[in-house]
């Protein structure tokens, strides 16, 4: 799902493929002036895809060609539109293997991507923001980075000016039947506390429903200046009688 929030544009973008080197789930925030942020955020979703259609095995080296890829895309437009010098993303995307053992991911900037274990958060991409070297250092507690005066402050995100690498997990992750993943922009993490995440993880039937009523919650208690919200759910196996990898992201609006 992607929602405008209190904006009147929707600077995200979201996308899937399954493709011979396996499930592929991406997510992207873009910035920019004059419109920028929404080109930006399509030509990295676009590039990444791309790259997972033609790749021919699964391995953390498609993740790093696309992300390659979409760097090189945004230099181009911007190259040739000198109006979208200003735009860049982030990105955070999933690699599943076509058998749904494995997993790699990767990402750049404040989108995230969270894994569950057995219905509780097991791990979390760690943002590529002033905020988070201030938590890395203990000066923020974690749960507080989302209402931090300068949570959108990032040294990270393709397109942008600095020699930031993303950081992509090489080591396929191994995967047990019931876990879960949510890919997200900071729109939607930083309206939800994992607590909730985990709760409405357990209680739901379908991956849809689990995103469904994450979308609710933030629908609910939405400022009239909120950012953009988008996110995308991928169940393996079960926790809810499901036997293949699945995933949610229909967009509502653009």
């Amino acid at each position: 799902m992607s929602a405008v929030g209190g904006r009147s544009t929707n600077e995200d973008t979201l996308g899937k493929h399954v493709a011979a080197c396996g499930s592929c789930y991406v997510v992207s925030d873009g910035a920019g002036g004059h419109f920028g942020g929404a080109v930006a955020s399509r030509l990295v979703v676009d590039a990444i895809l791309e790259e997972v259609e033609r790749a021919t095995q699964f391995s953390s080296a498609v993740l790093e060609h696309g992300f390659v890829r979409a760097a090189r895309a945004i230099a181009e437009r911007k190259r040739r539109e000198p109006a979208l010098s200003a735009m860049s993303a982030t990105v955070a995307a999933l690699l599943i293997d076509p058998e749904g053992q494995r997993a790699v991911l990767g990402h750049l900037g404040d989108s995230r991507i969270l894994h569950f274990r057995g219905g509780t958060l097991d791990s979390v991409t760690r943002d590529h923001s002033v905020v988070q070297r201030l938590v890395d250092a203990g000066f923020v507690a974690a749960d507080r980075a989302a209402v931090h005066p300068n949570r959108n402050l990032l040294y990270g995100a393709l397109g942008a000016e600095g020699d930031t690498a993303p950081s992509i997990r090489r080591e396929p992750v191994r995967l047990s039947d019931g876990d879960a993943f949510l890919l997200c922009t900071d729109g939607f993490w930083g309206r939800l506390d994992n607590r909730r995440l985990e709760e409405s993880l357990r209680l739901s039937n379908a991956v849809a429903e689990w995103i469904d009523d994450l979308e609710r919650a933030i629908a609910q208690n939405l400022p009239a200046d909120a950012d953009n919200y988008t996110a995308i759910g991928v169940w393996i196996g079960s926790p809810a009688d499901v036997t293949v990898t699945r995933a949610t992201g229909v967009r509502a609006a653009e």
